[in-house]
């Protein structure tokens, strides 16, 4: 789980640099977002649904941003971190689509405006985040997807690439819900 790879005789410094840059970039992350948090808690339409749905993306993206952090056990040895691993990676699973379906949820209101033609896409997106539940618990029984190895190092299973697809589907399609109705955006807002 090495950001980059490393030569020389000092491996275990150089991972701990990198540890430490990862946390230090996280931890900037978290306080950045806070940030945006607050001010958006400050607005007085904070309580209008596409304030709550950017509320719930950012809450999300600060967990996953923690959790990232305490991925960073990868490698240490003893049991403490093997169940701290196993759980974070776990977490870490299951709220990447839980944060794309948010994306997707924001994206969708911004473009529409029409909670009611949003609500069409609720049960699709519990059923991909729950098909995804249902295949990290089988993952932890399995290991076809991931799993954690007897030194605490995070090793990929042969369908990994299934932890990606729930992913990669929610981002695709809105990308090009967005660019399908790129009409409805700002052209300020389009490009990013």
């Amino acid at each position: 789980m090495l950001l980059f790879k490393t030569e020389g005789k000092n491996k275990k410094g150089d991972y701990l640099m990198t540890i430490t840059q990862n946390i230090i970039m996280n931890i900037n992350g978290i306080v950045l977002l806070t940030f945006i948090l607050i001010q958006v808690n400050r607005s007085p339409k904070n309580k209008e649904i596409g304030n709550r749905i950017f509320k719930s993306l950012l809450y999300v993206t600060i967990f996953m941003l923690i959790v990232t952090m305490i991925v960073r056990v990868d490698g240490i040895v003893g049991r403490v971190y093997l169940a701290i691993n196993e759980v974070a990676n776990f977490l870490m699973f299951t709220y990447g689509p839980i944060l794309a379906s948010l994306w997707f949820i924001y994206a969708h209101y911004q473009l529409f405006n029409d909670l009611t033609r949003l609500k069409r896409f609720f049960w699709p997106l519990i059923l991909i985040n729950f098909v995804n539940i249902f295949f990290l618990i089988i993952n932890q029984f399995t290991n076809f997807m991931y799993y954690i190895d007897s030194s605490n190092i995070f090793r990929r299973g042969p369908y990994h690439n299934l932890l990606k697809l729930f992913n990669v589907f929610l981002l695709v399609v809105v990308l090009v819900m967005v660019y399908k109705n790129k009409q409805r955006v700002n052209r300020r807002y389009f490009d990013s």
